[in-house]
């Protein structure tokens, strides 16, 4: 009788330990006002420093017009998608989204400067991307087709495309979305 109590005991601890051990459910993620004003100023910062390495680029080849950089950059890329080598760029899963930051050491860097992990861009991206969808082709639903969907997401997707609907930040970036 010991003994499964004992089995009992340890299979209910393991029991506890394993929500915060197991992978996020994007479906209960909440993007918040400040975590859209944290993506704006990593988004903006991004395309600054896009832009100086363009223009850094471009200078650089003007001066001495070789092309075996690029052709390096290619293969880098060819390399990205190449099963043999264990990485690929097709996943598209939160957990592959936040793997996909952090192999990259300035997108990494970026987000930790702006307070987010990889696991919270990644999060961020999708609950945006479902309630922009949503947001999205809401309009083109028949009214009764859209209020099913809504009402079948999760109390956090609704409230994210509530946020988004109204979000100041959203309007400010990306010009909005089309509210009901």
């Amino acid at each position: 009788m010991t003994l499964i109590k004992t089995l009992l005991a340890c299979l209910i601890l393991l029991g506890l330990q394993l929500p915060a051990t197991a992978a996020p459910d994007p479906a209960q993620f909440r993007i918040t006002e400040e975590l859209l004003r944290k993506l704006k100023a990593t988004d903006d910062e991004a395309k600054k420093l896009a832009a100086a390495s363009r223009k850094a680029k471009s200078k650089k080849a003007r001066e001495d017009d070789d092309s075996a950089e690029d052709e390096d950059e290619d293969d880098a890329d060819d390399a990205a998608d190449d099963p043999k080598s264990g990485r690929s760029d097709k996943d598209d899963s939160v957990e592959g989204i936040a793997r996909k930051v952090d192999a990259d050491p300035k997108l990494k860097a970026l987000l930790a400067k702006h307070g987010l992990s990889s696991m919270d861009y990644a999060m961020s991206v999708h609950a945006m991307l479902h309630a922009g969808m949503y947001l999205m082709f809401e309009s083109s639903m028949p009214k009764p087709k859209a209020t099913e969907l809504y009402n079948g997401y999760t109390k956090a997707q609704q409230a994210n495309i509530e946020l988004l609907r109204t979000s100041a930040t959203m309007k400010e970036q990306w010009g909005g979305s089309k509210g009901k």
